[in-house]
């Protein structure tokens, strides 16, 4: 059902529209005729360019059939979008791809746990009744904000329907994703009654403070403080309670931990694949001798999965997974993602 409309200063932050380069000397403008014109429009696409190519006629069928949109109106909204280049290079160096040991350090630092610990105790109480209504512990909570936009410190730096549209345009590889997306995008404006150019977002077009794609907002952020607006940019109990509502709905079990380090042999770690998705009954490791504590809080014959990594010394760690850190893995699909949450998820109830 469509929420009410919400104000764009609760909803989102604005920024100036992007100046145009200043107007090029007489030399400048001379050296372009000579050649450098079609280096300038090759490294500065222009959505104009863009607009009567397949991929976006089929957008806008799809609009327009669907969803009610009118033609002018998405012709009129789409011509003032700011293709960004760089989001492209952004996508081909994820950091998910690092090691573990390098992508940890860009999450996990003393500000941030100092930060993490304020947090909690700040939000104690409505934490707590997320807790109750999702199952999802704080401190889980906590983890995945702490990784997102650091508690709400990263501001985004992009207009969402910017980064939406550059992934699109220029990103063949995901462009039937974020063609979905922009649908969605678009949809979530209309409820909320906000301009498409209101919103801030990632340099993938993901929004608020937990970071939701906009099929993600629309289908998972909730009203936590019922005040009748969906403000995952602004209220935390918004924000801590959509993240709750995430998880429990793609299957969080309350009261079972993330995973466990197991000690393995060499010879024991080579039976296993190491893939998150080749689950295996816990009764396989256990039949190995291989024994952690967590495994008391879950079924003896639990699905689990087994994952490695070498640290700084290049060293090998082990751990078993389970079902919870797999549903992180639905927030985000890196396993580095959720060893980095499960790690502050530890240092968190360890300072409770």
């Amino acid at each position: 059902m469509p929420t009410p409309a919400v104000p764009q200063s609760r909803l989102a932050s604005r920024r100036p529209a992007a100046r145009r380069p200043a107007l090029l000397s007489t030399l400048s403008a001379a050296a372009l005729l000579v050649g450098g014109a079609v280096a300038w429009a090759a490294e500065t696409p222009r959505i104009a360019d863009y607009l009567d190519r397949p991929e976006y006629r089929d957008l806008f069928d799809t609009l327009e059939r669907d969803h009610g949109f009118s033609e002018a109106q998405l012709r009129a909204w789409f011509s003032g979008v700011e293709l960004i280049p760089k989001v492209v290079k952004i996508f081909d160096r994820p950091a998910e791809s690092k090691p573990y040991a390098e992508y940890r350090g860009l999450f996990i630092s003393p500000e941030v746990e100092a930060r993490g610990r304020e947090y909690l105790a700040r939000h104690r109480a409505l934490l707590a009744a997320v807790e109750a209504r999702t199952g999802v512990a704080a401190t889980t909570v906590a983890a995945i904000m702490g990784i997102e936009t650091k508690f709400g410190d990263v501001k985004p730096g992009y207009r969402a329907f910017d980064a939406l549209n550059s992934a699109f345009a220029l990103y063949p590889r995901r462009r039937t994703f974020f063609g979905k997306e922009l649908v969605q995008y678009l949809l979530l404006c209309r409820e909320e009654g906000t301009d498409p150019f209101a919103f801030q977002s990632s340099y993938a077009g993901a929004l608020g403070m937990p970071q939701f794609m906009p099929s993600s907002f629309r289908a998972y952020a909730v009203d936590f403080d019922a005040d009748g607006h969906r403000d995952i940019w602004a209220s935390h109990a918004d924000v801590a309670g959509s993240i709750g509502n995430y998880l429990k709905v793609h299957g969080w079990r309350p009261g079972e931990p993330l995973r466990a380090e197991v000690t393995l042999t060499p010879e024991q770690a080579a039976r296993f694949s190491g893939d998150p998705k080749d689950r295996f009954p816990l009764t396989r490791l256990t039949a190995l001798g291989v024994r952690a504590p967590e495994f008391a809080n879950v079924a003896p014959d639990a699905s689990v999965a087994l994952v490695s990594y070498d640290d700084a010394d290049g060293k090998p760690r082990h751990f078993v997974i389970f079902n919870n850190f797999l549903t992180i893995m639905r927030y985000n699909t890196s396993v580095n993602y959720a060893l980095v949450a499960a790690e502050l998820d530890d240092y968190f109830r360890s300072e409770a």
